[in-house]
This record gives structure tokens, sequence and C-alpha cells, in this order.
């Protein structure tokens, strides 16, 4: 999912398919690629030994396996055109995101997939296929095993469209390179709206005051709470606001009130979520 231009990609597939095919071919390694495994760090090796496990180095190689099928593959992948917002309904999109790969790739999923489910993993790139191989399989298990839940059609107008925009807000924020937040429980809860968050997208005004007072008043509220201990607080016109999770563990319990039918909302968007035994919702 490279997205290259044709030209590149041919200089790049000309460079590393002779050495590719040789080495899948014949299951030997080039002596400079020898060299630089031999030379490389031994916390790096069970990493190396995995790929080279999976290109079968050392294990009579590939003989079946054609020189024109190996370019195809490596041409293809780079050239290959993806469809931007993929969203199939009742599907879900799994991806296990090796976050060592940095950013840009889980960029790159959320710009292909609609909403997508990033499991997120601190390893290199297809370290878990290849070093972790009962771990990528109860991975695979619980991703194709999970109840899928339809999202909920929420169809808001006036303040309770803004209460979801400022939700959205935070979402993306937490999606960019450098966040200046963290909130992965909107990210969560964003998935579970059928909404058109195109609005939002557009006002970049809102966005930036959006993060603005989040910063601000996160800072306020964990100060308090720190100086204060067992503290119960009440969360008046909460909206979709997600700070009891942020602040998890430094209350003794939270309430988020607001009106009937924000609060609905609220339960549609967190239905499949376990982890809100502290942070109640009540009806104003």
């Amino acid at each position: 999912m490279d997205e290259a231009g044709q030209f590149m990609a041919k200089i790049q597939s000309s460079v590393v398919v002779p050495i590719m095919y040789k080495m899948v071919h014949t299951g030997k390694l080039p002596k400079f690629m020898q060299k630089k495994i031999n030379e490389a760090d031994k916390s790096k090796k069970e990493m190396i030994d995995g790929f080279l496990n999976m290109f079968g180095i050392e294990q009579g190689g590939n003989p079946w396996i054609t020189k024109q099928s190996v370019y195809n593959q490596f041409y293809s992948d780079l050239v290959t055109k993806v469809q931007h917002g993929i969203d199939v309904p009742g599907t879900t999109i799994h991806v296990f995101y090796a976050t060592k790969m940095g950013r840009k790739y889980e960029k790159r999923y959320c710009t292909y997939f609609k909403n997508p489910d990033i499991r997120r993993h601190n390893m290199q790139h297809e370290e878990l296929f290849c070093c972790h191989s009962a771990e990528w399989v109860e991975e695979v298990r619980k991703g194709s095993g999970r109840r899928q839940i339809m999202k909920e059609k929420v169809n808001v107008t006036g303040v309770p469209e803004t209460m979801v925009q400022t939700l959205y807000a935070r979402a993306k924020e937490t999606r960019k390179k450098n966040a200046k937040i963290n909130d992965e429980i909107a990210v969560e809860l964003v998935k579970n709206l059928d909404y058109d968050f195109s609005k939002a997208d557009k006002d970049k005004t809102m966005n930036y005051g959006v993060i603005a007072r989040t910063i601000v008043l996160d800072r306020m509220v964990e100060q308090y709470l720190e100086k204060n201990a067992n503290t119960i607080v009440i969360n008046i016109a909460c909206g979709l606001d997600t700070r009891c999770y942020r602040m998890k563990g430094k209350y003794l319990h939270w309430y988020n009130i607001d009106l009937p039918e924000t609060m609905k909302i609220r339960r549609q968007s967190s239905r499949n979520r376990s982890d809100i035994s502290d942070c109640k919702v009540c009806n104003g």
C-alpha cells in the first residue's frame, strides 16, 4: 500500500527482486547480508531468525517460486492504489500495527479504512507474525471472534451535534503523529457512531479550541484530584466528555449527568465498553 509511482517502483524492483529471488529460491543469503546479520545486535537475533525462517533460509529454499512471481508481488505492492475511506456495512477492519514502524503507518490505515480496529504492538514490521506466532494466532482469534456490534444511528442536531463533533476532534487529534492529547476512548467511541463528520473536519477553528480546552481542563482537574483524595466528581452537562477515563484511579466516583437524549447517545456509543464501573452515567 505504498502507492508509489510506476517509474520509481520499476527502479526499486529491478534492484531488490534479483537479490530477493535468489535468496528465496535457493534458501541462501548473499554474503553481504550474512555479514550484516553476523554483526547485528544480539537483541535482534530472535526477530532476524524469524524473518529468515519465514523466507525458508537454510531450509532448502523454495525452488518452485519463479523470478517473475517475486517481481509481480513486489512491484504490485508498490504501485497498487487503495481506495480511501473503505467502509463495508457490518464489517470491521482489524489492523495489527507495529508501532516501531512509525505513526505514518497508522495514519495510512486511518486513511484507507473508515474507523479501523487498530491493534497496537510495540514491535517492528512483521515481528508479531514471525517471532510470536502463538500471540499472533490469539490476536486473530480475538479479532474474528469478537462480537460485531452494528453502529448506532446517531441523528442529532443543534447542541447534541456539537457534542459529537467535539468528541471527534479529540479522536482526530489523538491519531496525529505529534498529538497534543491522548484520548483513546474518544477514538473507540467514534468508531461506534454512524455520523457524517465532514463538518467537523472543515471547522479547524473549533478543533483547535476543543484541544486547547481539553489540555487546560485536564491539567486543572488533575491538579485538584491530586490534592484531594477520594473525591466524588459530578460532571454536569457532560455531553460525550471522556475525562473520567483519562483521570481513572485519581477519584473515588465520577458521575456524568446530562439530558436524557444526550445520555442515550452516550450509552449507545459506549455500549461495548466494559471499563465504566467508576464512570457512571445519570439522566438529568
